[in-house]
C-alpha cells in the first residue's frame, strides 16, 4: 500500500512524522509525493494557535471531499485537543495522539485509534541531505496558562542518550552536516532519566566525531537554570565550534504584569540578566525569542514596555503573533482584546523588530567566520553563519554542505551578505 505524509508545526512535529514513515516502510508500505497516489494519507497536526487549526481542518474538509474512501490517519496535537470537530469532518478518521505514533502501523492494520500513552523507543532514520532533524524529548512541566502544548503532551520523555548518540553518528557518517536537537521543551531533557540538557550535548561532543554543527532547540531559559544549577556549565558547550551560538528563549512578553498572568514564573528583570550574561560569554550568540501580542489584559503600556524590553535586548529574530485562544486552556476563559487592538500592535512590533533587526545586524559588519552553505541557487547562494544566521553568499563556485570562510560586508534589516575570505 501506498502512503502520504502531510506535516503541520514544530520540528518535534516533522520528527515524529519521520518515525511513521520509518514505521511503515519497514512494514512494506511505499510513501508517494501526493494525495492522489496514495491509498492511505497522514496529516500530522499541530495545535498551537487557531489560525493552524483553522489551516489544518480546511485541508481536511477539502481533501476528504475529493477522496472520501482512502485511509486517513489525523496524527498529532489537534487529534488529542479535537477529536470531535476532526469526526466531524472525516467520520471514519482513524486518530492517533503526539504519545502514540509509534502505533501508526497498528492504527492502519486495525483500523482503530489510538489516544492514550504508548512506551516510545523510536528515533528517526537519517534520509539525507544535509540536515538530521532530531527529537529528544516530548513534554513539559510549564504552567503557562495559553499553552495547549502541556495539555495535548502532558507527559515528559526523554530518549535514552546512547540512543541518540547512534543515530547522531550514523547520520554524520552519511553526509549529515548539520544536527538539529529538537523537542516541545529542550529544558525539560532528562528529567524522567536523571540527566540533563548539558550532559546530553557534552555526551555528543564527545562521542561523535566529525565535521558538523549542531543546533539546540527551544527551551525556557529559567527551568535551564533551575536544572542545570549554573548557567555556566550550559554557557561552557557554546566554547565547542560544532555548536551553532544559538538560543531559542522565549520571552512572550517584557510586562511583569503580562508575565504574572501567563503563568511564566519569571520577571523581565530575569531575562535580561539571562541575556546580559550570554552576550557577555559571547556577543555574537544568536539570540532568538517569542513575543504574545495583546494577550488578555494587555494595556497599552504593557505593550510598550514589551517594545522597549526588546529594543534593550536586541534579539536577532523574534517569533511574534497575535494571541490566540486555545480550547482547555485556562487563558481560554479571559477575555480576549478587541481585533483591531491586536492587529494595530502585530504591525506597530513589526515595524520596531525591522529596526531592532538593523541595528543588531550592524554588529557584524566586517566580521569574519564559518559558514554552511544550505542552498545553491542560480543568482546566489545560502548559508548559515556560525551562529545559525542565515546569509547571501554570490559565489557559484560553492556546494551545498560545504562550509567555507566567509566575511560579512553588508547589512540590512533582513539580510546579512558575505563573501568568501
Amino acid at each position: 500500500m501506498k502512503f502520504y505524509i502531510k506535516t503541520y508545526g514544530c520540528w518535534l512535529n516533522k520528527g515524529e512524522s519521520s518515525v511513521m514513515r520509518d514505521i511503515l516502510a519497514e512494514k512494506g508500505f511505499r510513501e508517494v509525493e501526493c494525495e492522489d497516489e496514495a491509498d492511505i494519507i497522514i496529516v500530522n497536526t499541530c495545535a498551537v494557535r487557531v489560525e493552524s487549526e483553522n489551516r489544518i481542518t480546511a485541508y481536511l474538509k477539502k481533501v476528504y471531499e475529493k477522496y472520501p474512501n482512502k485511509v486517513f490517519i489525523i496524527a498529532g496535537c489537534l487529534a488529542k485537543l479535537r477529536p470531535g470537530k476532526i469526526r466531524s469532518i472525516i467520520p471514519n478518521a482513524i486518530l492517533v495522539s503526539p504519545d502514540s505514533i509509534e502505533r501508526v502501523f497498528e492504527a492502519v492494520k486495525s483500523g482503530r485509534s489510538y489516544l492514550g500513552y504508548s512506551e516510545r523507543r523510536r528515533l528517526p532514520t537519517f534520509r539525507g541531505g544535509i540536515t538530521y532533524n532530531i527529537p529528544v524529548q516530548s513534554g513539559c512541566i510549564g504552567k503557562c496558562r495559553f499553552c495547549v502544548g502541556r495539555i495535548v503532551r502532558s507527559r515528559v520523555f526523554s530518549y535514552d542518550p546512547t540512543q541518540i548518540i547512534n543515530h547522531i553518528q550514523d547520520a554524520v557518517r552519511k553526509g549529515a552536516k548539520q544536527i538539529y536537537l529538537s523537542g516541545q521543551n529542550l529544558s525539560c531533557y532528562g528529567l524522567d532519566i536523571g540527566l540533563t540538557l548539558t550532559e546530553l550535548v557534552k555526551r555528543i561532543l564527545s562521542q561523535v566525531d566529525g565535521t558538523y554543527k549542531i543546533r539546540i532547540g527551544m527551551l525556557e531559559f529559567k527551568m535551564l537554570i533551575e536544572r542545570e544549577k549554573s548557567l555556566d556549565q550550559f554557557l561552557e558547550l557554546f566554547r565547542d565550534q560544532r555548536l551553532y551560538r544559538f538560543i531559542h528563549a522565549p520571552l512572550q512578553s517584557g510586562s511583569n504584569r503580562i508575565l504574572e498572568l501567563m503563568g511564566r514564573g519569571y520577571k523581565v528583570e530575569e531575562y535580561l540578566d539571562f541575556v546580559r550574561r550570554v552576550r557577555e560569554e559571547y556577543w555574537d550568540m544568536n539570540i532568538t525569542t517569542d513575543i504574545i501580542v495583546a494577550y488578555p489584559g494587555e494595556s497599552e503600556d504593557d505593550f510598550e514596555q514589551t517594545i522597549n524590553t526588546l529594543r534593550e535586548i536586541k534579539p536577532d529574530k523574534v517569533n511574534y503573533a497575535a494571541y490566540s485562544m486555545r480550547f482547555g486552556t485556562e487563558a481560554y476563559t479571559y477575555k480576549p482584546l478587541k481585533p483591531d487592538i491586536a492587529k494595530y500592535r502585530v504591525k506597530r512590533l513589526g515595524e520596531v523588530l525591522r529596526e531592532v533587526y538593523y541595528e543588531r545586524n550592524k554588529m557584524f559588519k566586517h566580521v569574519k567566520g564559518v559558514a554552511l552553505v544550505i542552498k545553491c541557487r542560480k543568482k546566489h547562494s545560502l548559508v548559515r553563519l556560525w551562529n545559525h544566521k542565515p546569509a547571501i553568499l554570490h559565489d557559484e563556485n560553492v556546494k551545498v554542505g560545504e562550509f567555507i570562510h566567509v566575511r560579512i560586508y553588508d547589512v540590512d534589516s533582513r539580510r546579512i551578505y558575505v563573501e568568501r575570505c
